[in-house]
C-alpha cells in the first residue's frame, strides 16, 4: 500500500523534500511536501505528517494525500537502488496519472491557484445517521467519489444522504444474508396487494446512487441480489453495465448468467452501449460465444470499437470449461475479429496486437506473429516504446514453439527500437530457452542480466546484448530448467550452488534468493546419478532443522528421485527401496507415481517379481494404480513372457478405464506373438482386440495389436479376417499396418492384387516414409509382389513408377522398395512372355532406384533369357512369326552374359542359374558353351568338395545340347560321368531320351538300342502298363507317350526283340497270349522331333524292319494293334 503525500513551494515551484521514508525534521512553511510511503509500518507517520501539516498553515502550501494498492508480484513495480523523482515506486499508468496532477497544480498560476482553493462552505440540510439533520461544512475534497461512504455520498458540490438501503447492506455480512434480504423486498413488491401498498426503495433512487449500489453489492458477494436489484430500480444503461461487470467479474454460476442482464436489458427497452458489450465479453469463454455476441450486437447496430474487439480477442485466449487450449480454428476467429477491424476501419491498438499474439503463444505460429509484429512497428514510434508488452507476448509466440533464433531476435529488434527490456522479456528468452532444452543460451543469458559478460553468441544464433537485469527465482528456475532438459547437471548444480551461497538478490525485496521446491526438482530432473538424488532428498530432509528457508521433500521429490534411479545407467533397487522408507519416515503420504516409477524401475533391470511387489505395495498403501504403474507392470510381465498375466492385466486397466502406452501395447502384442500355439495366440489377441476403446481403435494406441491380428490371418491364408481387422482402424494407418495388410495380399491364395491396388492407392499419407505419394517402400514392396504373383506384371509396373523412391530423391536412412519385390516382378515378366521388361527392369533396379540384385535376382533374370530363347526357337520350328521386337535378340547371350556378370560381382550361381543358362546355350545349338559352363560347374563342385551343386538338369540341358549338335560322344560321356557320380545324380527318363536320340541322330542304333535296354534295366523307363480294353478288361501295352521318335523305335525294338529271344513258347504266355497293344497316341504330347504322331514311325517300323503289319483300331486312334497271330507267325518263321 503507497501513501502519497505531495509538498511543492507554493513561489519556486520546487520540490523541498524528495525522500521514501518519514525519517528526520521536515520544516515546512509555505511549501508542498512529495512524501512516497512504501510500507504499512509507515502509515501512521506519514499521515500524521500530512495532517500537522495540512492544519498549520492551509493558505500557504496544498496537500494531497491518495492511497494505492499494487500486490508485491507486480512484474510492473521495480525498486531501483537510486531513488528520484522521476522513477518512483509506483507503475507507470498510475504514476502518470499522479505526475499530471502534480504538474497542474505546479504550472498553476497563484492567482488562479487561490481561487480554485476549496472554500469552506456550508450544504442544505443534510442527514447524520442517526436520522437527525445538520448543516455540514466541507472539510475535504470536493472531488465526486465513485463509491458511498457512511456518512453519505457526494454529488457535485453538495452532500446527499446516504439512503437507508446502503446502510442495512453495509449491516450484513454474509452474501446469503443479503440475498434474504433483497429477496424480502423483492416479494413484497412483486405480490404486494391493494390494502397493504409498500413502497418501493429503490424507486426514486439516481443513477449514481444504483451504480453506487450494485458496487456495494458486488464487494459483498451478493450477486443474485444484484439481478433482483436492476428488476426493481429504474436502471438505464450505466446501471445495466456495472452490474454486468460485477458478473462479469464474479467466480462461479453468475460470471455465466451475464447474457440475462442482457435479456433484461431488452425487455425494459434499454439499448446496450459498447462499454456494455465489454462488460459481457469479459463474462464469456472461448471462440463460439464470441462470435455469437459479435454478430448480435453488429445486427442491431450498436458502435464497435477498438477496445470491443480488443475484448473480444481476449475473450477467445480463455479456453471454456471442459475444451482443450486454444487451436488454430480459435485463432481464425481472432484473426477474422482483426480483419474486420481494418474492414471497418477501426485502428488497433497495442493491446490488440498484444491480444492476437497472446492467442498465437498457445499455438505457437511464429510466423504469424512476425508478421503481425511487422504490422504493428508501423506505429509511431512512442506507441512502441511505451507498449513493450507487445514484445513479450510475441516472444511467448516464440517460447511455445521453442524458436530460440527469432526470440533473440526480437530482442535485439526491440533494444534497436528504443525498448529497454525489463525482467519479463529476459524471463520470456529464458522460458524459449527452458522449452527448448538450449542450456548454453539459458546459461549465457542468465551472465547478461547480472553483468558478467556484455554480449553472447553461440552457433549460428545472432549477437545478444541485454542491460543488466537482477534475475528473480523464477528466471533461475527456468535456466535450471534448461539445464535438466538438455541433461547439463553440472550447470544446473552451479546455478544451484549459486543460490544457496546467496549471490542472488531478489529485485524487490533485496533479500537473498533461496531454492524453493521448484528448484530442487528441477535438479533432481537434470540429474543422471541416482546417489546424487539421494544427496539431494538428504539435503531436503536436513533443511528443515533451518528456521527459514526450509524446503521438506514431497511426494513429488521422491518421485523424482526414484526416477532418476529408474533412468541411471545401472539400476539400483536397494536405493529405491531406502527413498520409499524415507518417504515413510518423514509421514508423507505415498503417491501413485513415486511407485509407478519403483516398477519402470524394476522393468528396466528385469526384475518383474520385485515390479509386482512395488504394485501390491501401491495398493495396499490405497494408491489407486495409473496408466503410468499399469503400463510399467504390463511392460515387465511381457518381457518375462508371462502372457497370460499381462492380459489380465490389460483387462484389468481397461476396467478401470485406463489406456496404455503405445510402447507397453507393444510390449504386450510381443509377448502374445511368442506364443508357439496359433489358436492360443489367436485367442488371446481378440481377448486383448476385443476390449479396446475408441482411442484404442487407433494407430497411436493399439497399432502393435492391429499389426499383429493382421500378420496372423495372413499367415494363415485368412484374407478376408485380415481385412475386417483392417477396417476396424479408425484414423489414419502407419506403415506397420499397411505393410501387414498388403502382405496378407500377396499370401492369400489366389493372391488378392486387386485389394492390395485399391488399398495402396487409398492408404494414408505416411509422414515417415519418403518418395513420390509418401507411400511406405515396404508396403509398396508387397503390394508388387502381390500382383506379381497374379501375373499381373503390368499393375505392378504401374505402381513401381507411381509410387516407387528413386535414389537420387532418398535419404540414406529411408527405406527403399525391397529386392524380393523386383526378383517377384522380374519373374512375372518372364512368365508374361516379356523377357524385354525383366531385363529393363534388371537394369533399372541398380541405375534408378540403387538396389543391387541378389543371387536370386540374377537367377530370375537367366531363367526369362531361357525361357525367352526357347519360345523363339519353337516359333521358328513352326513356323510362328510373333512379329515382336524382342524375338530378334539373342536371348542365350544375354543369358550368358548376366551368368558372367554374377560370377564377376562375386555372387554364386545355384543350380537352377546353371541349368538355365545351360538350356539356353542348348535351345540356341551352342552346344560348346552348353559344356563349357557344365565344366565349370563340376570343377567348382570338385573344388568345395560338395557334390549338391551337380543337378541332373544341368547334365540333362548339356546331353540335350550336344543332342542338336550331333556331338554324340560328348552326350554319351556325359551319361557315362552321371553314372559314375552315383547317388547324388542319377539319369532320369529326358537323360535316356535325349542320349538314345542324339546316338540315334549319329546312326548308333545298337548303341542307342543298349542304353535304351539299360535304362529299361534300371527302371528309369517303364514303357509297360496295364489298361483297359474295349470290354473293360485289363491288358498289357507298350505305352509310348512322351517318347520321342527314336525312343518309340527303341522300345518296339526291344519288344520285338524280346520274341525272338523268348521263343514260340513265349507268345503262349499271358503277357503276349493277346495282341500286342501299341499305345501312340494321338501325338499331341510326345517329343518327336520328326513327327507330331508316331503312328507312321510305329506302322514302318513293324512293317520295314520285322515284316509285321499292324493296325490302327478305330474305336480309338492312339491305338496299334499287332494280331497275335501275326505275331506267332513272325516267330516262327525265323
Amino acid at each position: 500500500v503507497l501513501l502519497v503525500v505531495s509538498i511543492v513551494d507554493a513561489n519556486s515551484k520546487k520540490k523541498i523534500v524528495d525522500e521514501r521514508s518519514t525519517g528526520g525534521l521536515i520544516n515546512a512553511q509555505g511549501v508542498h511536501i512529495q512524501l512516497v510511503c512504501c510500507s504499512w509500518r509507515m502509515r501512521p507517520c506519514a499521515l500524521s505528517l500530512a495532517c500537522v501539516l495540512v492544519l498549520s498553515n492551509l493558505n500557504s502550501f496544498f496537500a494531497f494525500v491518495r492511497w494505492e494498492a499494487f500486490p508485491r508480484s507486480n512484474p510492473k513495480i521495480t525498486r531501483p537502488r537510486d531513488f528520484n523523482h522521476d522513477d518512483m515506486y509506483l507503475p507507470s499508468r498510475q504514476y502518470a496519472s499522479w505526475k499530471k496532477s502534480s504538474d497542474d497544480i505546479d504550472e498553476m498560476p497563484e492567482s488562479k491557484r487561490i481561487r480554485n482553493r476549496p472554500k469552506k462552505r456550508t450544504y442544505p440540510k443534510g442527514r447524520r445517521s442517526d436520522g437527525s439533520f445538520q448543516r455540514t461544512p466541507l472539510r475535504e475534497r470536493t472531488d465526486r467519489l465513485s463509491t458511498p461512504n457512511k456518512g453519505g455520498t457526494q454529488r457535485g458540490r453538495y452532500h446527499v444522504p446516504t439512503p437507508q438501503a446502503f446502510r442495512d447492506v453495509e449491516a450484513l455480512h454474509r452474501p446469503y444474508e443479503i440475498n434474504r434480504w433483497m429477496k424480502d423486498i423483492y416479494s413484497a413488491q412483486t405480490h404486494k396487494s391493494s390494502k397493504n401498498q409498500m413502497e418501493n426503495p429503490f424507486k426514486n433512487w439516481s443513477s449514481r446512487d444504483q451504480i453506487n449500489f450494485v458496487k456495494l453489492l458486488q464487494s459483498k458477494q451478493a450477486y443474485e441480489s444484484i439481478h433482483l436489484f436492476v428488476q426493481l430500480g429504474n436502471p438505464d444503461v450505466k446501471v445495466f453495465t456495472t452490474a454486468i461487470f460485477a458478473w462479469a467479474l464474479s467466480r462461479g454460476p453468475y460470471r455465466r448468467r451475464a447474457l440475462d442482464l442482457l435479456h433484461l436489458m431488452d425487455q425494459q427497452k434499454v439499448e446496450p452501449t459498447s462499454l456494455t458489450i465489454i462488460a459481457l465479453l469479459g463474462s464469456l469463454d472461448g471462440p463460439s460465444a464470441v462470435s455469437e455476441l459479435m454478430k448480435t450486437m453488429e445486427r442491431r447496430g450498436i458502435t464497435m470499437t477498438t477496445e470491443v474487439f480488443n475484448s473480444a480477442i481476449y475473450a477467445i485466449l480463455r479456453t471454456p470449461r471442459g475444451q482443450s487450449e486454444v487451436g488454430n480454428a480459435d485463432f481464425q476467429v481472432a484473426l477474422n475479429f482483426f480483419q474486420k477491424m481494418k474492414a471497418k476501419r477501426i485502428q488497433p491498438s497495442s493491446k490488440t496486437y498484444h491480444a492476437l499474439l497472446q492467442v498465437l503463444a498457445k499455438t505457437g505460429k511464429v510466423d504469424l506473429a512476425i508478421s503481425l509484429l511487422r504490422q504493428w512497428k508501423t506505429s509511431p514510434i512512442e506507441v512502441i516504446r511505451s507498449s513493450d508488452f507487445v514484445w513479450v507476448a510475441a516472444m511467448h509466440v516464440c517460447a511455445q514453439a521453442s524458436d530460440c533464433d527469432t526470440v533473440i531476435q526480437l530482442a535485439i529488434e526491440m533494444q534497436e527500437m528504443g525498448c529497454t527490456p525489463t525482467l519479463r522479456h529476459c524471463s520470456a528468452l529464458l522460458r524459449t530457452f527452458s522449452r527448448a532444452g538450449d542450456d548454453k543460451l539459458a546459461l549465457g543469458t542468465l551472465q547478461l542480466m547480472v553483468g558478467d559478460v556484455d554480449s553472447i553468441q553461440i552457433g549460428n544464433a545472432p549477437e545478444l546484448r541485454l542491460p543488466r537485469i537482477a534475475p528473480d527465482l523464477v528466471a533461475l528456475n527456468m535456466v535450471i530448467k534448461s539445464c535438466a532438459r538438455a541433461g547439463n547437471y553440472e550447470g544446473a548444480s552451479s546455478i544451484f550452488q549459486r543460490m544457496k551461497a546467496g549471490e542472488f538478490l531478489d529485485p524487490e525485496t533485496f533479500d537473498p534468493i533461496s531454492p524453493d521446491l521448484i528448484t530442487f526438482h528441477s535438479i533432481l530432473q537434470s540429474c543422471r546419478d541416482a546417489n546424487l538424488a539421494r544427496d539431494i532428498v538428504r539435503e531436503m530432509r536436513f533443511s528443515r532443522r533451518n528456521r527459514f528457508g526450509a524446503v521438506p521433500p514431497t511426494n513429488v521429490t521422491y518421485a523424482h528421485a526414484i526416477n532418476v534411479c529408474q533412468k541411471a545407467d545401472t539400476i539400483n533397487l536397494k536405493l529405491v527401496d531406502l527413498l520409499l522408507g524415507w518417504a515413510e519416515d518423514d509421514g508423507i503420504t505415498p503417491s501413485v507415481f513415486m511407485y509407478a516409477s519403483a516398477i519402470w524401475a524394476s522393468q528396466k533391470c528385469g526384475n518383474c517379481a520385485k515390479a509386482q511387489s512395488y504394485f501390491t505395495a501401491m495398493e495396499s498403501a490405497g494408491c489407486m494404480p495409473n496408466a503410468v504403474a499399469f503400463d510399467g507392470l504390463i511392460s515387465a510381465l511381457g518381457e518375462k513372457g508371462d502372457f497370460e498375466e499381462a492380459v489380465k492385466l490389460y483387462e484389468r486397466t481397461r476396467g478401470l478405464g485406463n489406456e496404455v502406452s503405445p510402447a507397453t501395447m507393444m510390449r504386450l502384442a510381443s509377448a502374445i506373438q511368442s506364443v508357439s500355439n496359433p489358436d492360443e495366440k489367436e485367442g488371446f489377441l481378440r481377448r486383448v482386440f476385443g476390449i479396446l476403446s475408441d482411442k484404442g481403435h487407433f494407430i497411436e494406441s493399439g497399432g502393435p495389436i492391429f499389426e499383429a491380428l493382421i500378420n496372423l490371418y495372413g499367415s494363415q491364408g485368412r484374407f478376408d479376417e485380415a481385412l475386417l481387422t483392417f477396417d476396424a482402424i479408425l484414423g489414419p494407418i502407419n506403415g506397420a499396418c499397411l505393410r501387414s495388410i498388403l502382405l496378407s495380399c500377396s499370401t492369400a491364395r489366389p493372391p488378392r492384387w486387386m485389394e492390395a491396388i485399391t488399398i495402396l492407392h487409398t492408404s494414408d499419407v505416411v509422414e515417415s516414409a519418403s518418395g513420390p505419394g509418401k507411400v511406405d517402400q515396404v508396403a509398396l514392396s508387397n503390394a508388387v509382389i502381390a500382383c506379381s504373383k497374379a501375373d499381373e506384371f503390368e499393375e505392378g509396373l504401374t505402381l513401381l513408377n507411381l509410387y516407387g523412391d528413386p535414389q537420387s530423391s532418398r535419404n540414406k536412412s529411408d527405406s527403399s522398395i525391397s529386392v524380393a519385390a523386383f526378383n517377384s516382378l522380374i519373374a512375372a515378366c518372364s512368365r508374361g512372355n516379356r523377357p524385354d521388361l525383366a531385363t529393363s527392369l534388371f537394369n533399372e533396379m541398380s541405375s534408378t532406384f540403387g538396389i543391387q540384385p541378389d543371387e536370386r535376382t540374377y537367377r530370375n533374370a537367366i531363367m526369362t533369357c531361357n525361357r525367352a530363347e526357347h519360345k523363339i526357337r519353337d516359333d521358328e520350328k513352326h513356323g510362328r512369326d510373333t512379329g515382336e521386337t524382342h524375338s530378334f535378340i539373342a536371348w542365350w547371350e544375354v543369358g550368358l552374359a548376366l551368368f558372367r556378370r554374377m560370377k564377376e560381382e562375386g555372387l554364386e550361381p545355384d543350380v537352377k542359374a546353371y541349368s538355365s543358362v545351360i538350356s539356353a546355350c542348348e535351345a540356341a545349338g551352342e552346344w560348346q558353351r552348353a559344356l563349357g559352363i557344365l565344366e565349370d560347374l563340376i570343377e567348382e563342385s570338385i573344388d568345395r568338395e560338395d557334390d549338391s551343386l551337380l543337378s541332373m538338369y544341368c547334365f540333362n540341358s548339356a546331353i540335350s545340347a550336344c543332342e542338336k549338335g550331333g556331338a554324340w560322344v560328348e552326350a554319351l560321356d556325359l551319361y557315362e560321368r552321371m553314372v559314375d557320380i552315383g547317388s547324388s545324380i542319377r539319369p532320369n527318363f529326358v537323360t535316356v531320351s535325349s542320349l538314345v536320340l542324339a546316338l540315334d541322330k549319329a546312326g548308333q542304333k545298337e548303341l542307342a538300342q543298349s542304353k535304351f535296354e539299360e535304362g529299361v534295366k534300371k527302371r528309369i523307363i517303364k514303357p509297360w502298363r496295364w489298361t483297359q480294353n474295349e470290354a473293360d478288361g485289363s491288358i498289357y501295352a507298350l505305352d509310348l507317350h512322351n517318347f520321342s521318335a527314336a525312343m518309340a523305335k527303341a522300345a518296339i525294338r526291344s519288344c520285338m526283340d524280346s520274341y525272338l529271344f523268348s521263343g514260340t513258347s513265349s507268345i503262349l504266355d499271358d503277357r503276349v497270349g493277346e495282341d500286342l497293344i501299341i499305345i501312340t497316341g494321338k501325338g499331341l504330347h510326345t517329343r518327336s522331333t520328326d513327327d507330331p504322331i508316331l503312328q507312321q514311325t510305329t506302322l514302318s517300323l513293324l512293317e520295314n524292319e520285322y515284316g509285321v503289319s499292324g493296325a490302327v483300331k478305330e474305336s480309338n486312334q492312339g491305338r496299334v494293334v499287332v494280331n497275335v497271330a501275326k505275331l506267332k507267325e513272325f516267330v516262327t518263321s525265323l
